[in-house]
């Protein structure tokens, strides 16, 4: 179907459109490195067209479902997602936007069922046909639901590059700060050390079929 797109997803950039932070997917490192299940992660999104153009607008929905543990207990936690992509280009800059929120199906009276929002964004400049570098920016709203909606939010930055070596084959870097500025509900980061205790390096290879 033309502008109808579906795809498996695992990641957390899949999950919440930031490159900052890890343990989904497979993580093999342990509980003690962010790892408290093996496979944190699947779902399974679409993404449809709206508009094309220097002006792109694309609706976007799907479900997942979190493999979590709790108080030493684990569980599994059903999501929908809905949200959009906007993108705009001008020449050799652009600009994205890829709002979502998360609705948990179930444990809705725990805090990781607590329904979320992600506001991430992007600046980019393509400095060759090949290479495009940006700064990736946006907040995160861990609960939507009160009396926490105010509190539990983090704002994340950083930059990022990608080079597209064939038509098929990518690689990008990127370098994420987590949570620059954070709710009061909410420790600046897991180590309490500031917020560039709280950094994520990122590295991929991309292929398209």
């Amino acid at each position: 179907m033309p502008g109808l797109q579906v795809g498996l997803v695992h990641s957390l950039a899949a999950f919440n459109g930031f490159r900052g932070g890890s343990g989904y997917g497979l993580c093999l490192a342990g509980e003690d490195n962010n790892c408290d299940t093996v496979y944190k992660n699947v779902g399974v999104e679409a993404l449809y067209d709206l508009i094309k153009g220097p002006l792109k607008v694309a609706a976007k929905g799907g479900a997942h479902v979190s493999f979590l543990k709790a108080a030493g207990e684990s569980e599994m936690v059903p999501r929908i997602k809905v949200g959009a992509q906007v993108a705009y280009a001008a020449g050799k800059v652009g600009v994205a936007f890829n709002p979502s929120v998360m609705i948990a199906a179930t444990s809705r009276d725990k805090a990781f069922g607590h329904d979320k929002l992600w506001l991430p964004a992007a600046a980019t400049f393509k400095a060759t046909p090949e290479l495009t570098a940006g700064v990736g920016f946006g907040i995160k709203i861990h609960s939507l639901s009160e009396p926490s909606a105010g509190d539990v939010w983090e704002f994340a930055a950083g930059p990022f590059a990608n080079y597209q070596v064939t038509p098929q084959i990518n690689v990008g870097a990127s370098l994420i700060l987590g949570a620059i500025a954070s709710g009061e509900g909410l420790a600046p980061n897991a180590n309490d050390g500031g917020p560039a205790d709280n950094r994520h390096m990122h590295v991929w290879v991309g292929y398209k079929i």
